[in-house]
């Protein structure tokens, strides 16, 4: 089954080049609709519900990270751009690949093959967070919680020392969302798989580490499995 996928560039010229390599290159992926700014991807996300997305950083002077404000991440990126400024800031969006037009035919199928391991391999799936340290690529399966720490976030993982990230809890709230996370309370956001108990009457539950945590009531509903 082909990769459903959609262009988002205010560029023409940058759109047909972009499906033309796409059609000569990646057989594997169908183009299904285009889109010239935020507003129109939005609905084309909306109306065929991509699993990939290839999105400019730049479209009529705003920025392509808009869209997560508008629609919630339920598809794989490839940033496509004619600058490298936004590289580091891409990445902790949890984007596959950064890619710097002139767009290659090598760069295009190393982004598909990425974003095909993640459809095919989802105990593997990597998310990437970005730290005082740089880039690091962390394996979603292995994310245990992540704790708020005021403008910061603990990412607490098997097997290893806790990472602290430079962006809030909100933003991971936004960007994990689409692996199963639930924001349980102002401070902590957990997979919901690795919940072993909702303790209903005294609002608290239990993950599969031992580990027990406060949820509060606003935050209840998010917890569909368990409420």
């Amino acid at each position: 089954m082909k990769l459903k996928a959609i262009i988002a560039d205010d560029e023409q010229s940058a759109r047909i080049a972009l499906r033309y390599l796409v059609e000569a290159y990646c057989p594997e992926v169908e183009i299904l609709s285009e889109a010239k700014d935020v507003n129109q991807l939005k609905i084309e996300i909306e109306i065929h519900n991509p699993q990939l997305v290839f999105l400019d950083m730049s479209m009529n002077g705003t920025l392509g990270f808009q869209i997560f404000d508008l629609v919630k991440k339920t598809f794989e990126v490839v940033v496509t751009s004619a600058y490298s400024e936004y590289a580091l800031q891409s990445f902790d969006y949890g984007i596959v690949d950064y890619l710097i037009k002139p767009i290659s035919p090598s760069g295009l199928k190393r982004a598909i093959s990425r974003v095909n391991n993640i459809f095919h391999s989802p105990e593997e799936q990597k998310f990437s967070l970005f730290t005082s340290n740089g880039i690091i690529r962390i394996t979603v399966k292995n994310i245990i919680r992540v704790e708020s720490d005021r403008n910061y976030s603990w990412f607490f993982l098997e097997n290893g020392e806790p990472i602290l990230s430079s962006r809030n809890l909100g933003h991971f709230e936004n960007t994990l969302g689409q692996y199963g996370f639930v924001r349980i309370h102002q401070s902590h956001l957990v997979p919901e798989s690795r919940i072993e108990l909702f303790n209903r009457s005294e609002n608290y539950v239990l993950l599969n580490d031992g580990t027990r945590l406060p949820i509060s009531r606003e935050k209840r509903k998010n917890l569909k499995g368990h409420y």
